[in-house]
């Protein structure tokens, strides 16, 4: 692929652990406690900003309308963790790591250090924000591919680790949250994913040589990618250095492929979807899917919905997944997935059902079928997805699993 030709362009964030014997702002031991016996409930909420305006991501997280629970020990973990408490003053030992951190990448340190709150409401921090510190800004590093700019060098509090994930229903450990963490944040003018390897190795070097964790899991890296006529993809906490050239060149190839349904969809004629979940439980009465049927004995509803003019493009590849994987991501959010009519649907014994629901929608051979077993949030946004695809390609963030893909 001629990544100059389809103007990639790519930024990293590092997240590293510094090697401190406390918290960034508390005087909790740095440790991992073996018992917990402290728990806690939270359930979070989005709120405007200074500027007025709310965060889409944080506005996402409040519709899973989810609850949290925190389990901590007091060897590890104070009223700072749990949000009862002020926090104390920041920790001078990271601070000077941060520093000499700037040092390295030429960054110019600030004259002023001011705390900053990034709302957070995944349930990661029980206060609903992270807490920042700007310690530098506009270095440089050397790469074979010429100097690249990195932008901000940060101190910030790690978030907690989280134990267990049922329904709605998430439960974390406190002994991580506030660990201090330095962020790396370069320009986007990385070229191509072994360029993007090579910048993140040299980072991972430069931070070895302070005092750091070592190890997998003390580093995270978040990967931002782009083409042209693209839009910003923020793919987070990816951790394995060998596989981060896959991981942006999956991401190219993924926009590439998105931009490619765009452009089908408009020859066929498709400008709007403005198409209304309904609700299809009873057609779905004597199926012969085990597990809508047994998800109906548990009492959810069966929801479908039509996607005008998709029909084929569910099997359109975007690198490691489909379109139709992809829209599954979403309902996946609200503890559903999909099943869709460009499938085999005579594999999951749906066949009757679907002609009924084309009737009952109704629905014309060039269009897409989506059902859905569970909440109607979860259909709801896979149809707000698929709006996205008049458009290209949405900018957004989105998780890293192991293989490179999302």
């Amino acid at each position: 692929m001629d990544y100059s030709k389809i103007g990639l362009k790519v930024g990293l964030e590092i997240h590293q652990q510094l090697a401190t014997k406390t918290k960034l702002f508390c005087r909790c031991p740095v440790m991992r406690s073996e018992e917990l016996p402290i728990s806690l409930r939270r359930k979070l909420r989005s709120v405007a900003s200074e500027l007025g305006d709310i965060d889409p991501a944080a506005q996402y997280e409040y519709v899973r309308d989810r609850n949290f629970i925190y389990r901590a020990h007091p060897e590890s973990s104070c009223l700072v963790e749990s949000d009862e408490d002020p926090p104390k003053a920041l920790n001078p030992e990271a601070l000077q790591t941060v520093i000499q951190a700037c040092k390295l990448l030429d960054c110019e340190i600030v004259d002023e250090m001011h705390v900053m709150r990034k709302t957070v409401i995944d349930g990661s921090a029980v206060s609903g924000f992270q807490r920042t510190v700007l310690v530098g800004s506009n270095g440089s590093l050397d790469t074979s591919l010429g100097a690249i700019g990195i932008a901000i060098v940060c101190l910030e509090e790690d978030s907690a680790t989280k134990l267990a994930e049922k329904g709605n229903t998430i439960e974390y450990r406190l002994d991580r949250l506030g660990i201090p963490l330095i962020e790396i944040a370069t320009s986007s003018e990385i070229k191509t994913p072994e360029h993007a390897h090579e910048v993140a190795e040299k980072l991972g070097l430069i931070l070895r040589s302070l005092s750091v964790v070592r190890g997998i899991g003390s580093i995270r890296q978040d990967v931002n990618v782009s083409i042209r006529n693209g839009a910003r993809v923020e793919i987070k906490g990816f951790q394995e250095l060998g596989k981060i050239a896959k991981l942006v060149e999956n991401e190219a190839e993924r926009q590439l492929s998105l931009l490619k349904v765009k452009d089908e969809l408009h020859k066929r004629g498709i400008k709007t979807i403005n198409e209304a979940p309904i609700d299809v439980t009873d057609i779905f009465k004597g199926t012969k899917n085990n597990l809508l049927k047994k998800s109906m004995e548990d009492g959810n509803k069966i929801f479908a919905a039509k996607l005008p003019g998709f029909s084929g493009l569910l099997k359109q590849s975007l690198g490691e997944h489909t379109l139709g994987r992809e829209l599954s991501f979403y309902a996946e959010a609200y503890g559903s997935g999909i099943i869709h009519s460009d499938e085999d649907i005579e594999k999951y014994n749906v066949i009757n059902e679907f002609i009924e629901i084309r009737k009952k929608l109704p629905a014309g051979e060039r269009d897409a079928i989506i059902i859905s077993a569970g909440s109607i949030k979860a259909i709801t946004a896979v149809v707000e997805r698929a709006k996205h695809c008049l458009t290209g390609v949405p900018e957004e963030t989105r998780a890293s699993i192991d293989s490179g893909s999302r």
